[in-house]
């Protein structure tokens, strides 16, 4: 059982950091100041469905061609496969939660 206070997660400034894995599902943050896009357009997690849910700052999600704004309290779902790409809007760093079922990276953090 792990536990996370928001304040914690808005502190990060690692651009990518898997906080849990379980056998079923995964979390992770990211952190990215404007401009700095999240990776290459297309998807590294072709198994996986992603919820990405806004924190702080501001980002452009990219999903099969449509864009998308994320503002803080807004979550999307990226169902697996489709290809993605989120980039950083705001001037303030873009912070974000991704929720992965089944598991996306699984040898980063476990629970």
């Amino acid at each position: 059982m792990q536990k996370w206070n928001i304040g914690e997660l808005s502190g990060s400034r690692k651009a990518f950091r898997v906080l849990a894995t379980t056998d079923r599902s995964q979390v992770a943050t990211m952190t990215l100041n404007k401009g700095e896009p999240s990776g290459e357009y297309g998807t590294d997690h072709p198994e996986s469905d992603q919820f990405l849910y806004a924190l702080s700052g501001s980002g452009v999600v990219k999903v099969e061609h449509q864009e998308f704004t994320l503002v803080p309290g807004e979550l999307i779902l990226i169902p697996a496969g489709l290809e993605h790409q989120v980039i950083g809007e705001s001037d303030e760093p873009f912070i974000s939660l991704s929720f992965y079922g089944p598991v996306a990276y699984p040898d980063e953090g476990t629970a």
